[in-house]
């Protein structure tokens, strides 16, 4: 499911580009901070008008040595970003902010909100695989934030937003479950104008439909599905990142839009339109769901009043017995 090395690289080169241009459109800003209580000292950022942030912290410690952290922010208000033992020579002592000092009061490094349109046209697809998934976006993969949807070989894949093709390849004709088959997937890299990149993996051999450089538009078909490289089936693997330094990278948390435009959360397991809306049998489950839940209120109530009344009617034979 991870890239190879020279695709980070390559995407980097190209991609400088998108990284001016982010600094030119409002996006928030971030500020960064130090908190201290009896046992504990902690760093901290304050985030404002900003969907999802990768940003790096510095500070200095009591030693004097001076610390970096580069992170995922995703969400507003204030996140703790490290606790440290108040006696920990790796303590805070003093934090840089960066957060106003940046032009237009931006984030280094900030990813301007954008709903990306669902990859794929004309049918429904399950999403087999979210992020954090336990197959291979687990913690530490390198594809946290990804989704994987279920799509037989030669379906259409679509961009799901806009940009420059900055890296593809499709030459190869293998695939597997086992993990060393992750660089022989077929893939196409897209470059998007906030500097960060999307990227869509396991098209079929010789199933490219875009070549580098080329500028594609959200909707338009890049290729078609398949199995290549780390798969145990078709299906097509999104994820967006954005690099760091050289060929380190981090996965970014993507929004997707809904059926009316409105931030969409996918479920795993769960199938869905293009336009965001679930299929009709997800529906149908979800609506069977709810109304079992319903439905569980008056049976439970109905049955406690049955035995009650039938509990009381036999203590009330019981007292007239006694009293015979």
């Amino acid at each position: 499911m991870r890239p190879r090395l020279f695709r980070t690289c390559f995407a980097l080169a190209l991609g400088t580009s998108f990284l001016l241009q982010s600094n030119s459109a409002k996006a928030g800003w971030v500020d960064f901070g130090r908190e201290s209580n009896g046992q504990t000292v902690s760093l901290t950022a304050d985030v404002d008008n900003v969907l999802v942030s990768v940003v790096t912290v510095h500070w200095l410690t009591k030693e004097g040595q001076s610390r970096e952290l580069t992170m995922v922010l995703d969400g507003l208000g204030n996140h703790v970003i490290k606790k440290f033992p108040k006696v920990s020579p790796e303590a805070p002592l003093e934090v840089g902010n960066y957060g106003t000092d940046l032009p237009g009061g931006l984030v280094k490094g900030s990813v301007s909100p954008y709903l990306y349109s669902l990859p794929f046209k004309d049918s429904a697809h399950d999403l087999e695989q979210g992020p954090l998934g336990s197959y291979s976006h687990y913690q530490g993969s390198g594809a946290e934030n990804a989704y994987d949807f279920a799509m037989d070989e030669g379906t259409p894949v679509c961009a799901a937003r806009g940009g420059i093709v900055v890296s593809a390849g499709d030459g190869s004709s293998v695939g597997g479950p086992d993990p060393e088959m992750s660089g022989a997937g077929n893939f196409v890299d897209i470059g998007h104008d906030d500097g960060t990149v999307g990227e869509y993996f396991h098209f079929k051999h010789h199933g490219l439909l875009v070549l580098v450089g080329e500028r594609v538009s959200a909707g338009q078909v890049i290729g078609l599905s398949g199995a290549t490289g780390h798969a145990n089936g078709p299906h097509l693997h999104f994820g967006v990142y954005r690099n760091i330094s050289g060929a380190k990278r981090i996965s970014l948390p993507i929004v997707f839009r809904g059926p009316q435009g409105e931030p969409l959360k996918l479920q795993e397991g769960t199938s869905y339109y293009p336009n965001g809306s679930m299929a009709w049998s997800e529906k149908f489950r979800a609506f069977v769901a709810v109304g079992c839940e319903c439905l569980m209120v008056p049976i439970v109530f109905f049955a406690a009043l049955f035995f009650s009344k039938k509990h009381a009617r036999r203590r009330a034979e019981e007292l007239r017995r006694l009293s015979d």
